[in-house]
């Protein structure tokens, strides 16, 4: 990134991964409208969320690890809901990405979408080389049993941070895993952009 964040406004936070917007009610969450990407914010590990993704992780298979090798990840998946600001939930790690598991699970008919952090206070986070990622490239989700789904890229674009790509949050459809993180240049509050990288199931 050209603009970093100026260093008394970084030390002790992380930048928020995504400030993707969804409906409050995890009930209805990925039923409603898809959800728009929101500005970006600061957010504090461990922050508590608005709505739990315990109900949703219970029976189905948890994603536990996520490996990018042409980007060097090879990070542990946590599963996140929606904070109380209405937004998705982020890692607490920042060396780890955030699997919203009010949605849709990777593998599964719809859109399976994986937050990562783009920068911490000591320099790059999980998701800093996203935006390098080409189409074919090989994204891999391994899960609690051991077994692993894989997805190749397709597209790695950017978008203003009030708009989205038209799959994001998708419940129907083939399977697809959205990879999402800040971009753009810093204004002292937020990031202009957001990338997101859109992969289909291989095989």
């Amino acid at each position: 990134m050209s603009n970093r964040m100026p260093a008394k406004r970084r030390r002790g936070r992380i930048l928020l991964a995504t400030g993707v917007a969804v409906p409050a009610a995890a009930a209805t969450l990925v039923l409603a409208a898809p959800a728009l990407l929101h500005e970006a914010a600061t957010h504090r590990p461990g922050e508590p969320t608005a709505a739990s993704p315990a109900a949703a992780t219970s029976s189905a298979l948890v994603p536990s690890r996520l490996r990018i090798p042409a980007i060097g990840v090879d990070s542990r998946v946590e599963s996140v809901g929606v904070t109380s600001a209405g937004t998705m939930g982020v890692p607490a790690d920042v060396h780890n990405v955030g699997w919203y598991a009010l949605g849709v699970h990777p593998g599964q008919a719809g859109d399976a979408v994986i937050d990562g952090h783009l920068a911490w206070a000591t320099g790059p986070a999980v998701f800093a080389k996203l935006g390098q990622l080409k189409p074919g490239d090989v994204v891999e989700v391994g899960f609690s049993d051991g077994s692993t789904r894989r997805f190749r890229v397709e597209r790695a674009a950017s978008y203003p941070w009030n708009d989205r790509p038209p799959q994001l949050f998708s419940t129907g459809g083939a399977p697809r895993l959205s990879l999402v993180t800040c971009s753009g240049t810093w204004d002292g509050k937020a990031y202009s952009q957001r990338v997101v990288v859109d992969a289909a199931l291989a095989g």
